[in-house]
């Protein structure tokens, strides 16, 4: 992050990367990353993308999260630990 003098700088990379073939992978727990998932595409509109999200409670579809079993932290997929 040193190398960005603010986050909107840091997202503007981000999506860069992103305009590539692949996965994103994205921290749905920061706005400004999630916001990323509604650009399914690629900067030049030709690429669709595969999205998948992660965040710190429980996740929706094609998302990993983290719910807690009797008392352990587990990673789950869609509800499934």
């Amino acid at each position: 992050m040193d190398r960005y003098s603010d986050m909107s700088s840091y997202a503007r990379v981000r999506y860069r990367i992103f305009a590539g073939n692949g996965a994103m992978v994205l921290n749905l727990d920061n706005p400004m990353v999630a916001a990323m998932r509604s650009e399914r595409s690629g900067l030049n509109g030709d690429n669709i993308r595969r999205i998948i999200g992660f965040t710190l409670s429980m996740p929706g579809s094609n998302e990993f999260g983290i719910t807690d079993q009797g008392g352990d932290a587990w990673i789950i997929y869609e509800k499934t630990p």
